[in-house]
């Protein structure tokens, strides 16, 4: 059967009409192009962090959970960035703890959480890192949605303002501006990253606010506004810059009859000294039970309804001091006391730091949990770091290698009191036994990792190394069996090898196991045509190389020149890193470096864990 054309025909009126309507139509889509084409944020991948997740619900009251609202909001900013024609990538969009499930466990979790995060702006090289979170404070009356950068970070600065000023317009009564924060990943991002605060859980009509669709919708929109308005104001980026920071009057120092004692107020933001009078027994304690003392009383909360504590079942078990840095140890209620937001994070560490810091020659604090700094109070900031009241001039990392052959000089390291980091050689009979014992004393291990050099002294490398040669499944199995010989390692360096850090296929390997243990990576550099730090810091894994040798020589005299080199570059740049050994020249290295110590301290420059260096400088001023 033939087919015939079947013709449809409209009166004319309705057919101008319809062509009316597609021409209409048709106008709002190519504006809506061009104006998406148009953009200033055309292109820019972004990042966004709904924080907390998973058993991590962040701050809360009653029923509702910060890491909820933080998650519906960064879903809502990821909607209207993408209408711009943004690239946005979600670090996490469902529940979860971290990005690692079932894989890092226990002290590592945290950190390993929080470096993913960052990690996953740096692998997609993100022009932006935006990180979402709601506050808590205790009284109810705290108010305002508020953005924070690092104050090394002009661009974060630049960001922090102009998204501020758009959250304005929705929270006109907001006094608020954007400042500087000592957060985790502020610290740990290389591009421009923002921390903002969407509100104070505690607040009623705030509360009431954040379960509103329509609001978190004009939330997600004013931090959109802010993010262009920084695109449009700096099209070339913003040059970077350390700002000056204003030193404010910190700690009083203790007398012989009285302490002071710093508790957050209740009704601001700062910190409260509470005066007490000591008794006679106060004088004649040690510095380190002076520490013990003041802390204590501390945890046990203040006399006066102005202040208060946020951590309620902590106990301090141990006090050390090394290099004038008190360690603090205290038991997991340090955590499991806590239940409050950044804020009362923030102001949490300060206490502590404060009251401990008002005692003579205490320049900075550490403080871990069980004995493991790589832990959080509450999610926001890394406890891995020397927290000072004012910072130092320049910060040196003193990394001794050649650990776990009872090599000469291993007693007087140990014993140093200094916060070295020690590279310890796997696989031999004393690396276990090292590791413990370095790892009971507080300091941070990384694995020295033997690879082949190129003057070909295979005596000198010992069991397990690494060869140019391998593949890359003897290269991952020999490096996993060696980090297991040497418990308690946060990162890989290399013992010689400089013909393997010069192959691609080695380093390569190399960097897939440190990812996947989450572990930073120090080059030696035994060669100047070593890619381990190169290809380390473009995998995004935190990175460092050596700077200095500082015992060449056995010669004292030549090793506490090496030291002012040390402290010169530090002084120039902010950081250096020196390493040393033990072995023959151990002895003589021990002895110069307890006797530099004072000149350290007196040029300022402060002896760090090397971790330390792989993130901004901290301080806890007010």
């Amino acid at each position: 059967m033939a087919h015939r054309p079947i013709i449809l025909l409209f009166p004319r009126s309705h057919f101008y009409s319809i062509l009316i309507g597609v021409l209409i139509l048709f106008t709002v889509l190519v504006f809506s192009t061009i104006e998406t084409l148009s953009s200033d944020l055309q292109d820019k991948v972004i990042v966004i962090d709904a924080g907390h997740g998973g058993q991590d619900p962040g701050a809360q009251f009653g029923g509702i959970k910060e890491k909820d609202i933080n998650l519906d909001i960064a879903f809502r900013l990821k909607e209207a960035l993408s209408s711009k024609g943004c690239k946005v990538i979600m670090t996490r969009e469902e529940d979860i703890d971290f990005f690692l499930p079932n894989f890092v466990l226990g002290r590592m979790a945290k950190r390993a959480e929080l470096s993913e995060r960052v990690r996953m702006a740096t692998m997609n090289d993100a022009d932006l890192f935006v990180s979402i979170h709601a506050n808590s404070f205790p009284g109810g009356s705290s108010y305002g949605m508020e953005t924070y950068y690092h104050i090394q970070s002009a661009p974060g600065k630049a960001l922090a303002e102009r998204i501020q000023t758009k959250l304005h317009d929705v929270q006109p009564d907001n006094k608020r501006k954007s400042k500087s924060g000592d957060y985790y990943l502020l610290n740990q991002s290389k591009m421009p990253t923002v921390l903002i605060e969407v509100g104070f859980l505690s607040n009623p009509r705030e509360r009431r606010l954040l379960q509103d669709a329509s609001y978190k919708s004009r939330i997600a929109n004013s931090i959109t506004e802010g993010i262009e308005t920084y695109f449009q104001d700096y099209p070339l980026g913003v040059q970077e810059s350390a700002p000056t920071l204003t030193q404010q009057p910190g700690p009083v120092a203790s007398r012989s009859n009285s302490y002071t004692l710093y508790y957050p107020s209740s009704q601001s933001q700062d910190l409260v000294a509470e005066e007490r009078q000591a008794d006679a027994s106060f004088t004649k304690l040690s510095p380190p039970q002076k520490v013990h003392y003041l802390v204590s009383e501390l945890l046990h909360g203040p006399k006066s309804q102005a202040s208060f504590f946020p951590i309620h079942s902590a106990q301090l078990s141990e006090v050390r001091l090394q290099n004038g840095v008190a360690i603090l140890n205290f038991d997991q209620g340090l955590k499991e006391g806590f239940s409050g937001g950044a804020a009362e994070e923030e102001l949490a560490i300060k206490s502590i730091v404060w009251t401990t810091a008002q005692l003579e020659n205490i320049q900075g604090v550490q403080i871990l949990v069980n004995g493991d700094s790589n832990n959080s109070i509450g999610g926001h900031i890394a406890l891995n770091q020397t927290f000072s009241v004012h910072p130092p001039k320049g910060k040196v990392a003193i990394v001794i290698d050649d650990f776990g052959i009872n090599n000469p000089g291993t007693k007087e390291m140990i014993e140093l009191g200094i916060p070295i980091t020690a590279a310890v050689m796997p696989n031999l009979m004393f690396s276990s036994q090292e590791a413990e014992m370095l790892h009971q004393k507080g300091y941070e291990i990384i694995l020295h990792m033997p690879m082949e050099p190129k003057d070909n002294h295979p005596e000198w490398l010992g069991p397990g190394s690494l060869f140019a040669s391998m593949n890359p499944k003897e290269v991952h199995q020999r490096l996993i069996t060696s980090l297991e010989s040497v418990r308690y390692a946060v990162g890989v360096s290399n013992h010689m090898g400089s013909k393997a850090t010069e192959s691609e296929r080695v380093v390569s390997s190399i960097i897939e196991v440190t990812k996947e243990r989450n572990l930073f990576v120090l080059d030696s550099k035994t060669s100047e045509g070593t890619k381990l730090y190169t290809e380390a810091k473009k995998a995004g894994i935190p990175s460092a190389i050596r700077d200095v040798f500082l015992d060449n020589s056995n010669d004292q005299g030549a090793i506490k020149k090496q030291l002012r080199l040390l402290m010169d570059l530090a002084e120039k740049n902010g950081t250096a890193i020196g390493i040393g050994h033990v072995g023959p020249q151990g002895p003589n290295t021990a002895r110069a470096l307890k006797e530099m110590m004072p000149e350290f301290e007196k040029r300022g420059i402060q002896v760090v864990p090397l971790s330390e260096l792989l993130q901004h400088n901290q301080s806890l001023s007010p």
